[in-house]
């Protein structure tokens, strides 16, 4: 698996870097993981009883997000603290009128 490869990422946008990255170290569970700097990208394995699958995870703040990191991403997890959701639906907003845009 290839950390380039956004088939096989996991997108993670908060606030804040800090918070994404914590929310990706605690679904990890496995100890502290190293990341690349300056994209954010942690590997991952998800496994199970049915399968074993190769993944990655990015974090990116909402500052500075644009829906061009969305290309090609399977799968978007929106981390946020109480009283952030309103900031966080703006990104949320933007990102679904992009996406009727691009088809």
């Amino acid at each position: 698996m290839s950390l380039s490869d956004p088939s096989c990422r996991i997108l993670v946008i908060s606030s804040s870097l800090d918070s994404a990255l914590a929310f990706i170290q605690r679904t990890v569970a496995d100890g502290e993981r190293e990341y690349s700097e300056p994209e954010y990208k942690i590997p991952w394995t998800i496994t199970n009883k049915y399968y074993s699958a190769n993944v990655h995870f990015a974090a990116h703040a909402v500052s500075g997000f644009s829906a061009d990191l969305l290309e090609g991403v399977p799968a978007v997890v929106f981390v946020w603290k109480r009283g952030e959701v309103g900031e966080l639906s703006y990104v949320i907003l933007g990102m679904a009128k992009g996406r009727r845009r691009r088809r």
